[in-house]
């Protein structure tokens, strides 16, 4: 019995990140489960056809006002995502498969936002670009994705996942298993492509077969590349912290910390805080606030995910002017300290 106690506690105390790992993520699947299965019951305090609500000329209105800033969010967010692909590809200071993993996440985002905005702006429902050529080529390829549901943000966050696991390894273990993740950067590029590719074909055969698997599939088998990103930076920042403890922790470690929290919090409020949200507004309001709130979140979903950007390549991009400055400033400081 003592060995075996012996045993269990050796193993607890080597491996327990990995365990941190699997019961926040599995905590994080059955809440976001149950937020969803609660939503789907409807329940509501008002009689049918007395819902809060508002008119259909302000909605129309908000509806377009709303798809008119999520595509210039997304036009907007071209330029600055091919800044953070320069400025990660030739970030020495990056191990390889992170420089990789975040240049094509980026890269992802950009031709998301390309084909989002040019289809929406070329749209002749919009009338913004009236060039027939344009919006027959960039509509082209917005339906093929939504066809055969190829989702460009989920394979960005397999990249993201990438960057994760790169980091929790670089700050558990002793960093005994980081250096087996530097190993075949370019054959590691691949991996996020393919699960990816895997997941939205599984999804979409799944959908077409089995109703009832697809619901298990995308209730649970999908949000767990999500949620293991939040599992996986919540546990490494606990370690970072607890290894460089409070007052130690420095300007780079500050900014990573910062970054995992704006992954955690952007994720629990798409797959969380939307589903609660939801469920408020079944109570009370009727069918077109739900609707936009809706998009409001989507809006929100973009700002963040493809405008500002979650990892130091974007604080890069914004700093590209200072960026050397800054480099001097740290030497200075570093110098100061020192003497």
């Amino acid at each position: 019995m003592n060995r075996l106690k012996v045993s269990v506690s050796r193993i607890w105390k080597v491996y327990n990140e990995i365990f941190q790992v699997i019961i926040i993520t599995s905590t994080l699947l059955v809440i976001a489960n149950l937020m969803r299965w609660m939503e789907t019951r409807y329940w509501s305090l008002r009689k049918a056809g007395h819902e809060i609500d508002v008119k259909e000329k302000f909605y129309i209105q908000a509806i377009y006002r709303i798809g008119d800033i999520t595509a210039g969010v997304l036009l907007v967010s071209i330029p600055i995502n091919f800044l953070a692909i320069v400025c990660s590809s030739t970030n020495n200071k990056l191990t390889m498969p992170i420089r990789l993993f975040t240049s094509i996440e980026h890269f992802v985002k950009l031709l998301w936002g390309l084909i989002y905005s040019f289809n929406y702006f070329a749209n002749p429902l919009t009338g913004y670009i009236t060039l027939s050529f344009v919006s027959d080529f960039f509509h082209a390829i917005f339906r093929f994705l939504q066809d055969y549901s190829l989702t460009m943000g989920d394979l960005a966050q397999y990249y993201q996942l990438g960057i994760s696991v790169s980091r929790f390894f670089a700050c558990c273990f002793d960093g005994l298993y980081f250096r087996k993740t530097l190993k075949l950067p370019f054959f590691q590029l691949f991996i996020p492509l393919f699960l990816w590719i895997v997941g939205q074909v599984a999804e979409k055969w799944i959908m077409d077969t089995n109703y009832a698997w697809f619901r298990l599939f995308d209730n649970w088998i999908n949000l767990i590349p999500s949620f293991l990103m939040v599992s996986l930076d919540i546990v490494t920042r606990r370690r970072l912290i607890k290894f460089r403890g409070e007052k130690q922790v420095g300007r780079n470690e500050r900014l990573l910390i910062i970054q995992m929290l704006c992954n955690s919090v952007l994720t629990l409020i798409q797959q969380i805080v939307y589903w609660f949200g939801e469920l408020i507004l079944n109570l009370y309001f009727g069918y077109k606030i739900k609707y936009l709130f809706h998009y409001a979140v989507y809006l929100e979903y973009y700002i963040f995910f493809n405008l500002i950007t979650r990892n130091r390549a974007y604080l890069d991009a914004l700093n590209l002017v200072t960026r050397f400055y800054m480099k001097d400033l740290d030497n200075e400081i570093e110098v100061t300290e020192y003497h």
